[in-house]
């Protein structure tokens, strides 16, 4: 699976939503540098950091991955 999509999608649900990386990460509890070395593909979000997300702002995992 190309993992560079799925951080795509989680930098643009960000900045849909008009948060900082410091107030996404806060909401899933994850800091910001974090959230920045996902946007930059420097890591590869895990899947707790995945089901986080999906229940903080209240999308499903599909939505997420697929956009």
């Amino acid at each position: 699976m190309n993992f560079d999509f799925v951080c795509d999608n989680i930098k643009y649900l960000r900045k849909s939503l008009n948060l900082s990386q410091a107030e996404f990460g806060k909401a899933i509890d994850m800091s910001n540098k974090r959230v920045s070395s996902i946007e930059t593909y420097a890591i590869v979000p895990t899947l707790i950091n995945i089901f986080a997300i999906c229940h903080a702002y209240d999308i499903s995992i599909l939505e997420l991955l697929e956009g």
